[in-house]
């Protein structure tokens, strides 16, 4: 046997690979763990941000039934008390946009309402629900939210 490993004795070479094989099995399981906890941390972002959608859309049911802007973007306004949520929009059963809320550096809300379903891509999130009344549709809401709080559990 040739190599810079020939020269050691035998049990240098034993606590070399248990120390070697110890650091994998570590390496691994943080690995696995990080892993785990961002898609707990997702997990959990999704659930909070559907609870505001169906609160929102309670709320706003009736702004939406009876064509009521003003007080639709009371509603919305009142969402500038949670940080991460950037814009939050409510749209008529037609699809026109009845009201809208955006922070100064958020997107405004586009005219027609996106598709309903849950969206996460790169640096945001965006829920787009249906509101009901009676279990009759009378709107949609959509939120949109950063990914500020996933950003703050990883640093």
């Amino acid at each position: 046997m040739t190599g810079p490993l020939a020269a050691w004795p035998i049990r240098r070479k034993l606590i070399a690979m248990i120390m070697l094989t110890s650091v994998a099995v570590a390496l691994l399981t943080s690995a696995g763990y990080l892993v785990a906890d961002y898609y707990a941390a997702r997990t959990d972002l999704r659930t909070e941000i559907e609870g505001q959608a169906q609160l929102l859309g309670e709320n706003l049911a009736s702004a939406l039934q009876f064509n009521d802007p003003d007080t639709a973007n009371e509603i919305l306004d009142s969402l500038s008390s949670s940080p991460n949520l950037r814009a939050a929009c409510a749209y008529q059963t037609g699809g026109k946009l009845l009201a809208g809320y955006n922070r100064k550096d958020a997107q405004p809300c586009d005219p027609n309402p996106p598709a309903d379903g849950l969206l996460f891509d790169a640096s945001r999130v965006m829920l787009t629900a249906a509101t009901l009344s009676k279990g009759e549709r009378v709107g949609t809401v959509s939120i949109r939210s950063d990914l500020s709080s996933l950003e703050r559990r990883f640093k």
